[in-house]
């Protein structure tokens, strides 16, 4: 392409600098983004055809298909010494603004304080206070449960893989009953006290005994069950299995 200027406006050179449009003799637009590194990825091809430019007059000489440009047009050179423009807005797609995000706060996690079971023998007294007012004879089971045998069984003992069927009545140690009923369980399934009292009878047999939260469900509410609450159970084995 000569570089005849129109107006002393820039022309495309083949520099690597700035933004170039060269329009052909086809109507073709073509968008050069460059920097200071070019690459054919950064070029872009729109609609626009010679039609669509309007007539420029000018004093300045130019041969087909020349092109300049400045800040707010594009010139083409459509003939020997006729010229026409194009508004820069309308071929060249402005670089998008980037727009602020303000990033979401992550939330900050509740902190649930750490479960601290309390220990047999800090509800000990609680649990022999239990048992003076309930008239409970009990024997200390070296886990510190208070138990009372009421009858013993005379059939077949259960173990931790024995289904057993009991009739059972729970309380806390205000007396309120929690939970009552006749079930069938797989004993290694209940609560560690009962792995621990059940054993001590056979079938037929009954057994009241006041188990330590620690043996029970520890530190956890469960229900109507406050955390660390030492209860009491009422218990006949009706069958083994």
């Amino acid at each position: 392409m000569p570089n005849t200027q129109i107006n002393n406006l820039p022309l495309y050179t083949g520099d690597t600098t700035g933004t170039y449009i060269i329009i052909n003799n086809s109507g073709e637009t073509t968008t050069y983004k460059t920097t200071k590194e070019i690459f054919l990825s950064e070029v872009k091809t729109s609609n626009l055809g010679l039609n669509s430019l309007e007539t420029k007059e000018a004093d300045s000489s130019g041969d087909t298909a020349q092109i300049s440009w400045d800040s707010d047009y594009i010139y083409v050179c459509v003939a020997p010494n006729t010229w026409k423009r194009a508004s820069l807005s309308d071929i060249v797609t402005p670089t998008p603004t980037p727009t602020s995000v303000t990033p979401t706060p992550t939330p900050t996690p509740t902190v649930t304080p750490s479960c601290v079971p309390a220990t047999p023998e800090s509800q000990l007294a609680v649990m022999t206070g239990y048992c003076v007012s309930n008239s409970i004879a009990y024997t200390v089971s070296p886990n510190i449960i208070l138990y009372q045998i009421i009858s013993a069984g005379t059939g077949a003992t259960p173990n931790s893989l024995s289904t057993i069927n009991v009739t059972y009545t729970g309380k806390l140690m205000n007396n309120t009953t929690f939970d009552s009923g006749t079930s069938s369980f797989v004993l290694s399934q209940l609560i560690q006290a009962f792995q621990l009292m059940l054993p001590l009878i056979k079938v037929g047999g009954r057994i009241k005994f006041v188990t330590p939260s620690y043996y029970a469900y520890g530190c956890q509410a469960i229900g109507s069950i406050p955390s660390n609450s030492p209860l009491f159970f009422d218990v006949t084995l009706n069958s083994v299995s």
